[in-house]
């Protein structure tokens, strides 16, 4: 184990230096905040918690990871106020979306680079009894001086993509060791565990609980006044609105041909649209000025009424789409016409809202099965059968109330992974007082 460390390390503290400067000149033209250097590299660390008060440390890389996390926020503030919780996450969209979550009440950090000396001076700062780290966060020098610094450490809502799994598999006899320190995997579906056993973890160790994505989808709340706003800026009139939620490159193209398709049989059909990243806003209202649409985007309400109401909305702001889900008659995940795995359908399922999907949903096939069973989804092999699949659903209202409650009952199912999940932290010894 030394000699794997040694040589991480080796490796890390060599490439470091040519890599920072890549990664970060790409985000900087992709338009994607950076986190501050000197977060990162632990020089400007959180305040120590108080002598006596034991700490928990979570881990959340990004926005998705910040919202699984939140139920088990709550859990572990109502059942044991002794601990201090500090919440770090990798992304600056991260960072702002736990603030927004959990406003004063854990204390907030970047994650360190997986270096030595900055996880080390993290670890002698915060001083936490655990570590939880959601999903799928292998970071050697973490996992390995947690363990000592004598911690408890847990994978949770454990998954492995199939994108990620080659890869894995492709250095295992470096993995197997680190995935040998983590005293527990709490894991999605019994495929996560087969694939984190197989890689090395412990069999003993690696637990089905269940995916916490599902207890998360109660903390959305509907935004009723934003809602009725934007629906407004479509006119009087009635409106069957489709959502387009996390489209990525290609697919507006495709939404705005599958528009002009639809028209004809309902002129009261309207867009709204919620591009993946911020850096296609542009891009994603273009492709639909090349069909001749109106479109106009969100930032520009309220300051800017259109003169004419448009055909299509382009949600070009962050944090909003999860609570407009209840606003459609029908709803497109993207990432799912183009081959990039697919996004998470649970917000709009748990809005009742009839859900379409194209035939990329890789990174979601667990959750894909679980709604096919249930008949609460429908997944279409390309263009031609969204356009069917949406004109369907547009002409039956009966079928597509009848989809959306069993989507909803599908989420309702299926709830519990955070109370189980604490419950085997609680029995792992994670949070008892010394």
């Amino acid at each position: 184990m030394i000699a794997i460390i040694l040589v991480y390390n080796l490796l890390a503290y060599l490439t470091f230096p040519l890599l920072f400067p890549f990664f970060y000149f790409r985000r900087l033209l992709k338009g994607k905040p950076m986190p501050p250097f000197r977060k990162r590299l632990a020089w400007d660390l959180p305040p120590a918690p108080p002598s006596g008060r034991p700490a928990i440390w979570i881990h959340a890389v990004s926005v998705g990871e910040v919202q699984v996390v939140a139920p088990l926020v709550m859990e572990i503030e109502e059942r044991h106020p002794q601990f201090l919780i500090y919440l770090s996450t990798t992304t600056a969209t991260g960072q702002a979306t736990a603030a927004k979550t959990f406003g004063g009440r854990v204390f907030l950090f970047y994650c360190p680079f997986d270096l030595l000396g900055a996880v080390d001076r993290t670890l002698r700062r915060i001083r936490p009894r655990h570590l939880i780290i959601a999903e799928t966060e292998i970071w050697p020098n973490l996992l390995w001086l947690s363990k000592q610094h004598r911690l408890s450490v847990s994978i949770i809502n454990g998954r492995i993509s199939d994108q990620a799994y080659p890869r894995y598999r492709a250095v295992r006899p470096f993995m197997a060791p680190i995935l040998k320190l983590p005293d527990q995997y709490l894991v999605q579906s019994e495929e996560d565990a087969k694939r984190f056993r197989a890689l090395g973890a412990p069999e003993q160790r690696v637990h089905v609980i269940g995916n916490m994505k599902f207890d998360s989808i109660r903390q959305i709340r509907p935004d009723d006044s934003l809602a009725d706003a934007l629906r407004g800026l479509f006119g009087p009139g009635p409106v069957s609105l489709l959502l387009c939620g996390s489209t990525m490159d290609g697919e507006e193209e495709i939404l705005a041909r599958i528009f002009r398709l639809l028209q004809p049989d309902f002129p009261e059909l309207r867009l709204l649209v919620a591009p993946r990243h911020p850096e296609r806003f542009t891009k994603a209202a273009e492709a639909f000025h090349g069909e001749h649409f109106q479109v106009y985007l969100r930032s520009s309400w309220p300051g800017s009424p259109p003169e004419i109401p448009p055909d299509v909305i382009i949600l070009d702001t962050m944090g909003e789409l999860s609570s407009l889900y209840h606003m459609a008659d029908a709803v497109f995940i993207g990432g799912t016409l183009v081959p990039t795995g697919g996004h998470n359908i649970l917000e709009p399922a748990a809005a009742g809202k009839p859900i379409v999907v194209g035939p990329s949903m890789e990174n979601f096939r667990t959750i894909l099965a679980q709604f096919q069973q249930e008949d609460a989804i429908v997944q279409v092999p390309d263009s031609a059968g969204l356009a069917a699949a949406l004109a369907e659903l547009l002409r039956d209202r009966t079928l597509a109330r009848e989809m959306g409650e069993r989507a909803q009952a599908t989420i309702t199912r299926r709830r519990g992974a955070t109370r189980r999940t604490i419950n085997r932290i609680i029995e792992n010894g994670a949070t008892e007082m010394p």
